[in-house]
């Protein structure tokens, strides 16, 4: 019989989470949400202006998400957040409806408990960011793949799914940079399963390197000239930075124990895939979570190389958790698939379960969000009190790195739902 208090638990800590966006959020802009108030962007958007690069990002679903939500609500930004976690929800579905298309509802019963460190303070920075959306659609698309390429169904209709994962990998690789090989690691594995196991496939395989080479051509072009260069995989930085995003999905905060974290997840699929190999049985079920955990990989990989440079300790950021946080339901079914190979499996199911609890136990409360709150509520005081003087350029780093007078004015132009809290603003 299925046991439905996981599933309940899940759903009352996402509501949790709603509530505190909600509480905590502030109805102003903040960093890069700024980029949306500039004159002809948001009244008038082009067509340049939505295929151009957001630093090494083409965001177009992002900016289309941004033009809409402003025609319906004036760019209201607690409703905008609220319509992200919605989204950030859907994800979170499509991992549940991963699991049920591969091990039913009456195995591993407890996996919505895994599920749980998704509604913790983990992913708070694309939680509380507007302008994060483009995180979302990404995970959309990634996890959408996953279902429509590797889950039971040789009796869809092979153009339809063909049509579909284009549209999936276009949506995907103009969310975010990392939607390259994101979607190309998934079309590998894919290519790599129909040669195995069912060649019938494998002209719409290659069907798909195609589709990614054309998208992924398009999307290179114009694409500005890098600052800084790159760290490659020859160079130990790369590898430091990389096993850092693996451990957050652990929630690491030290770089050190970051890494040890990371080691961690490896050992234990490697166990996993062991297992799997003694067996020869179940590739059907195992399939997508290992397409799955292979396309993390590689997008983590794509971070690394684009961020390592900058900052090499700005890989446990609360933004990488969005991909990286989607090797846990891999490494769920990994320890629930090497604990049914032990002598005792409850006790070591029970180990691994203490062992979560420990792990993710301190990133439930609401300090994270406070600390949100009080940077924002202190950016709108500044730009408040400046803006208030005539003349003035308004100059708030704590929301934005330059001038903000000309973008407010815009704004009050617009009528920007957010301009009723300045003086004079509406």
């Amino acid at each position: 019989m299925k046991r439905w208090w996981p599933e309940v638990l899940l759903v009352a800590a996402a509501i949790y989470q709603l509530v505190l966006i909600v509480s905590f959020s502030v109805n102003f802009p903040y960093a890069d949400e700024w980029e949306l108030i500039v004159p002809d962007v948001l009244r008038n958007p082009s067509w340049k202006w939505l295929w151009a690069f957001h630093n090494e990002h083409r965001i177009l679903f992002s900016r289309l998400w941004s033009i809409g939500w402003f025609r319906v609500s004036g760019l209201h930004i607690t409703g905008g957040l609220v319509l992200n976690f919605f989204l950030y929800c859907a994800s979170v579905g499509l991992i549940y409806a991963l699991k049920v298309k591969t091990l039913g509802w009456h195995r591993f019963q407890t996996f919505a408990l895994f599920l749980l460190p998704f509604f913790s303070t983990l992913p708070i920075q694309n939680n509380m960011w507007f302008f994060q959306s483009c995180f979302h659609f990404s995970s959309l698309a990634t996890l959408g793949m996953v279902l429509l390429l590797f889950t039971p169904g040789d009796a869809r209709n092979a153009w339809l799914t063909f049509f579909s994962a284009s549209a999936l990998i276009f949506f995907n690789i103009f969310s975010t940079a990392q939607g390259l090989p994101l979607s190309l690691g998934l079309i590998l594995c894919y290519l790599t399963w129909t040669l195995w196991k069912n060649p019938a496939r494998w002209p719409m395989a290659v069907g798909l390197v195609v589709v990614w080479g054309a998208i992924s051509a398009i999307w290179f072009v114009d694409y500005p000239p890098r600052i800084g260069g790159y760290f490659g995989p020859h160079r130990w930085e790369f590898w430091f930075f990389w096993l850092q995003t693996v451990g957050k999905v652990l929630g690491a905060t030290d770089h050190r124990k970051a890494v040890l974290a990371a080691l961690l997840c490896l050992v234990l699929l490697g166990l996993y895939l062991r297992v799997l190999r003694q067996r020869r049985v179940e590739w059907q079920i195992h399939l997508p979570w290992m397409a799955l955990a292979f396309s993390v990989f590689a997008g983590l990989a794509a971070v690394t190389l684009g961020r390592a440079h900058h900052n090499l300790y700005s890989a446990l950021e609360p933004r990488y958790f969005s991909m990286s946080g989607l090797l846990l339901p891999v490494l769920a079914l990994a320890a629930w698939t090497v604990a049914q190979e032990t002598r005792r499996p409850q006790r070591t199911k029970l180990i691994f379960a203490f062992f979560l609890l420990l792990t993710y136990s301190g990133y439930f409360g609401w300090q994270g969000y406070e600390r949100e709150f009080r940077v924002k509520a202190a950016g709108l005081d500044c730009v408040q009190t400046h803006f208030a003087i005539p003349n003035d350029p308004v100059e708030c780093p704590q929301v934005y790195p330059g001038p903000l007078r000309e973008r407010l004015e815009y704004a009050r132009e617009l009528q920007l739902s957010f301009m009723k809290s300045l003086p004079g603003g509406s």
